[in-house]
């Protein structure tokens, strides 16, 4: 009877107003040089659907994963970039919110972009800049699990999953004789492969 009581008590707090719409934020993607603020909208019944506009600034991990001579110098200079994300998601169980485990379909298209100065024979800095420009496009399947808060609309929203990146890059290599002028070149590499995907988004809901 005590437990019935309780529980019965809790659920008479439940005064929060239900949360079809959330705007989000991604901490994962931050030292990627990612920040995209996303907006999800329930349509209807188990199905919402949520975009992103993204803004790019330096990578901090780049020239791990792909060349790049950014040593984060006076010889490069970082450009606001830009793209945006689209996903339709389909939540596994029934409920009035965006709360539970779900299966999400993803698009996404972005641009990172920084300029190198040239040097000099002497290996000064001129003022003159060559483009690095690298453009990504993905096409993800991701499963996870949008936990809301009880008290709170905020929330938190663990996913993963896999998804093909298609990369489109104009690097800038630099010449390795310092005589050789211009002292930086671009390189094309396109590249396509399979990659896998994990992080969360944390946010709140109204």
């Amino acid at each position: 009877m005590f437990f019935v009581l309780k529980s019965n008590a809790i659920i008479a707090q439940d005064s929060l107003n239900r949360v079809n719409t959330a705007i989000k934020i991604n901490p994962t993607l931050f030292f990627r040089g990612e920040l995209p603020v996303y907006l999800e909208q329930k349509i209807t019944g188990n199905l919402s659907l949520e975009v992103a506009y993204i803004w790019t600034k330096r990578d901090v991990f780049s020239g791990t994963f792909d060349h790049d001579l950014d040593d984060l110098s006076g010889l490069s200079e970082v450009e606001t970039g830009n793209g945006f994300k689209g996903a339709l998601r389909w939540y596994l169980r029934k409920s009035q919110e965006l709360d539970g485990p779900y299966i999400s379909a993803e698009y996404s298209k972005k641009e990172l972009k920084k300029y190198f100065f040239q040097m000099d024979t002497l290996g000064l800095v001129t003022n003159e800049r060559i483009l690095d420009r690298r453009n990504f496009e993905e096409y993800k399947l991701l499963f996870g699990m949008q936990r809301l808060g009880y008290y709170s609309n905020f929330f938190f929203d663990f996913y993963g999953g896999i998804g093909y990146k298609i990369k489109d890059f104009e690097e800038v290599h630099q010449e390795p004789l310092r005589e050789t002028q211009p002292s930086h070149f671009i390189i094309i590499n396109n590249e396509e492969r399979i990659s896998f995907y994990a992080g969360f988004k944390i946010g709140l809901g109204f």
